[in-house]
């Protein structure tokens, strides 16, 4: 099943959030802003891993490169849009535990 990485980068520490398909919480951590930390810590679902959302910040460019150089795909993520994104996947999955 398809995964997808969340990373709220901070100048020491990166909260890693990753999501199946569907939704649902399959990993959260907190590593050092490390491009060689973020990727190891993404290792155990890496073959379904299908991309990577960085927030835009002042460490952004930097990471986005280095998590390439590692072969991560990433797609970079304004906070707003982000936060409007997760708002309605936990909507959307909330309605489809309402359905079952």
């Amino acid at each position: 099943m398809a995964m997808f990485a969340g990373l709220d980068v901070g100048f020491k520490r990166t909260a890693v959030c990753v999501i199946d398909g569907a939704g649902v919480v399959v990993w959260r951590g907190v590593v050092d802003t490390h491009p060689e930390m973020i990727a190891a810590a993404l290792q155990r679902c890496r073959r379904e891993l299908e991309k990577v959302g960085l927030e835009s910040g002042s460490l952004s460019p930097w990471l986005a490169r280095e998590l390439a150089a590692l072969g991560l795909i990433w797609s970079m993520l304004m906070a707003m849009i982000a936060a409007i994104f997760y708002l309605l996947a936990r909507r959307y999955a909330a309605s489809a535990l309402a359905r079952t």
